[in-house]
């Protein structure tokens, strides 16, 4: 698969937001410890966003994993490759907080912005998540078979 990512803005609204931190907050013992966050599996409908989702990308892979990650000042993620999966997107949901950059291999830093969307093929790219400074990072992650 050839390598590439794209960015939209204000893929979803303040409203929906709100819902999906919410939807964390509220459920915290039901998110599980993964390093240094405790994501919280969404079901692979995703609300409709996985449709919504694969249907404005043209996606015809299926879905395999949904969740929203919150991380806290001090988290961060490793340079890494996922395994097993074609596509991946992240979903910002806040930008309240410093640091908690999306870098890519080729010195690409993608900065989260509250709605924005970042859609890439997965499997290929070595990524990583800087390391958050202050306050706390809410995103949707998705990954596609």
């Amino acid at each position: 698969m050839k390598k590439f990512f794209t960015c939209f803005d204000d893929y979803i609204n303040d409203g929906d937001i709100e819902k999906f931190i919410d939807l964390y907050e509220n459920n915290l013992q039901q998110t599980y410890q993964y390093n240094d966050t405790k994501p919280l599996e969404l079901p692979l409908d995703g609300f409709g966003l996985i449709e919504r989702i694969s249907k404005d990308f043209g996606i015809t892979h299926k879905p395999d994993k949904l969740e929203i990650v919150k991380r806290e000042k001090g988290s961060h993620m490793e340079n890494h490759i996922d395994e097993g999966d074609t596509l991946a997107f992240i979903l910002y949901l806040n930008d309240n907080f410093e640091g908690g950059e999306t870098v890519f291999e080729n010195k690409t830093i993608i900065k989260p912005k509250k709605g924005r969307l970042l859609v890439f093929s997965n499997g290929i790219f070595l990524h990583k998540v800087n390391l958050i400074t202050k306050g706390e990072r809410y995103v949707i992650a998705g990954w596609f078979k």
